[in-house]
């Protein structure tokens, strides 16, 4: 038998199995499993000169939804411009460009013209909010105007393909039909806020997550060469293959072997590029999606705990429950039976800046 050659001077053909996937579908299939839900939380107009500061991921994650143990922030530019720093790194954001925190981590947002900042938590009014806040801030010249808003789940802590992000991906939607879909939704879901209460509106409910993953998938086709991360994995030929076949047979006793015959490629060849985008080995990617995979339905199903370790590539319960123990400081029983009495939603919790 012929030996698989160490490295590839094309890219291997794309065979109609199941194991392809456009980079959208891939994204959505991905994220699916998370069940995010989300809102626009405030609406900001900021006239320079302006510096606001966020405070840690932790607080933020308490005010907004207080069972959450993160979220992810996003901030739609409507008008003028800003300055968004995070890391000691700038990025200039114009029209219709959205910043999204995966993590949320403290970051600094200013006008072009730089000035002291103040922190959220001063400029927002005190909880509980019966509407969506409005805040005005700033030195009176240049108007910007900013929606921003946020997206959790019970597991998104445990998310391997979050995880793969970079912590401030910045979406340039230039001047196309794309930057008009962000704003003129934006601003629409705005003014349904302002609108006399009528029940729960389905675009206030999906479009934080329709936002988020139009967004990816937008800025995943702007990938350049060079560029890591989860996104960047999702459009390489070779590692968007291996995360198709994991995601959609975890229950598989997958080894590198056969995961890079399933990519068309070598073992070294299919090791070196994983690690190099997603930052982990393929067997620890897929040790994580198969957990997060099983934190979900131990929530979300009545299933035992023997089914759903079978469902997830694990033939002994005890394995399992002590991958899983590992993974999340819970058993699966403890994870499933745990029952926390805080309010959910924007309407109750601690203010930002609280003690």
């Amino acid at each position: 038998m012929t030996a698989m050659p160490e490295h590839l001077s094309q890219r291997p053909r794309a065979r109609r199995t199941n194991a392809a996937a456009e980079p959208a579908q891939l994204l959505q299939e991905a994220l699916a499993s998370l069940h995010l839900a989300g809102a626009l939380f405030v609406r900001a107009k900021f006239s320079s000169p302006w510096a606001v500061e966020s405070p840690g991921s932790e607080e933020l994650a308490r005010a907004l939804e207080p069972r959450a143990r993160r979220v992810i922030l996003f901030h739609v530019v409507l008008e003028g411009r800003f300055v968004i720093s995070l890391n000691g790194v700038d990025h200039e954001l114009g029209p219709g460009d959205v910043a999204i925190l995966p993590y949320a981590d403290r970051h600094l947002m200013q006008s072009p013209e730089k000035t002291r900042p103040i922190s959220l938590g001063a400029i927002l009014p005190p909880r509980p909010w019966a509407r969506l806040p409005s805040l005005k801030h700033g030195g009176g010249g240049a108007l910007t105007a900013v929606a921003c808003g946020f997206l959790y789940s019970d597991d998104i802590h445990l998310s391997p393909v979050l995880a793969a992000m970079a912590p401030l991906i910045v979406v340039r939607t230039g001047a196309g039909a794309f930057n008009d879909w962000v704003t003129t939704n934006v601003r629409f879901a705005l003014a349904e806020a302002d609108a006399p209460s009528r029940g729960a509106d389905i675009l206030m409910q999906r479009l934080p997550e329709l936002l988020f993953l139009k967004c990816l998938d937008f800025h995943t086709r702007q990938q350049t060469a060079g560029s890591v991360g989860w996104l960047a994995a999702a459009v390489d030929p070779i590692v968007s293959r291996a995360i198709a076949s994991l995601h959609r047979s975890p229950e598989r006793a997958w080894s590198l072997q056969q995961l890079s015959r399933a990519c068309s490629t070598s073992r070294s060849v299919l090791d070196e590029r994983f690690r190099r985008l997603i930052g982990c080995p393929p067997m620890q990617y897929l040790t994580s999606w198969r957990l997060q995979l099983a934190a979900q339905r131990l929530r979300t199903t009545r299933k035992t705990v023997a089914e759903i370790a079978d469902e997830v590539g694990y033939g002994a319960v005890a394995a399992f429950s002590r991958a899983f123990k590992r993974f999340t400081g819970f058993s699966p029983r403890e994870w499933r039976s745990r029952l926390d009495a805080t309010p959910r939603g924007l309407g109750a919790g601690r203010s930002i800046g609280a003690g």
